[in-house]
């Protein structure tokens, strides 16, 4: 729940991050994720700003898990196999809010389920911690200030994605058309 650079790890079966920690390793990548990081933490991932966009989703979809919720609960099936999860409203609702006067911080770190606002409030202020130190006001792309060839013609002319797409994109055109007016006339 506190380290920021590896999400998705489990605490029974942490997964090998080579290709992150490769990354990570490199200065400029290392920095740019540490910026784009702290503004995400900082201005989004806070209960304080992404509550009332939760909540809209809630009153848009509330219905919609309702009926889910009741489809589920009677639908006749055959499954006997493990264990068939029946939901409620009740659970719903519990997973989207909580109390925060009325838990320790330090104890659900370490618990299994978490809420919504719960799971962000915890991992939004460890990240918070772990970007504390970070300068934001260089939030420039490492490559904002190259420029990158991505095509170039048998005369050595530069052509970019647009000009090259929409060429391509021309000449399939020229070919389906003349396709259909070989049909046509067959």
């Amino acid at each position: 729940m506190q380290d920021c650079l590896h999400w998705a790890d489990q605490k029974d079966s942490p997964a090998d991050h080579y290709f992150t920690d490769n990354l990570m390793s490199h200065p400029q990548i290392k920095e740019r994720y540490d910026v784009i990081l702290a503004i995400a933490s900082r201005e989004i991932f806070d209960t304080q700003y992404i509550t009332p966009y939760i909540q809209s989703m809630v009153d848009l979809i509330r219905e919609d898990v309702e009926w889910s919720f009741n489809m589920a609960r009677n639908i006749d099936t055959t499954y006997d196999e493990g264990i068939v999860q029946n939901f409620t409203m009740d659970d719903f609702q519990e997973n989207l809010t909580y109390d925060k006067t009325n838990y320790n911080k330090e104890e659900r770190m370490n618990e299994e389920t978490l809420t919504l606002s719960e799971f962000i409030d915890l991992r939004g202020d460890s990240c918070r911690a772990y970007t504390s130190n970070v300068n934001t006001s260089n939030n420039q792309n490492i490559s904002d200030d190259v420029n990158i060839t991505e095509f170039v013609d048998e005369e050595g002319a530069e052509l970019n994605a647009v000009s090259s797409a929409t060429l391509s994109m021309k000449q399939c055109s020229l070919l389906f058309i003349l396709a259909q007016i070989i049909l046509l006339l067959l």
